[in-house]
């Protein structure tokens, strides 16, 4: 696997006022850097990002919770 479709992220957490995160999120095989205001924002940057790659990758184990 070639490390540009990679989905390894950094996450930067500033603050977390009202109950929520504010920080960066960094994709780090690209470089690619983009703030976030709440925690939802940061899930869906990162999901973007991740469809963008074509993630999930088929060798992705998906977890789920225990019944």
């Amino acid at each position: 696997m070639d490390n540009i479709r990679s989905a390894d992220f950094m996450i930067k957490i500033k603050n977390t006022q009202g109950f929520s995160w504010q920080g960066k999120v960094e994709h780090l095989p690209s470089g690619q850097e983009q703030t976030f205001e709440t925690f939802i924002e940061l899930l869906f940057l990162m999901e973007k990002k991740m469809e963008e790659l074509g993630s999930p990758q088929e060798a992705t184990e998906k977890r789920s919770w225990k019944k």
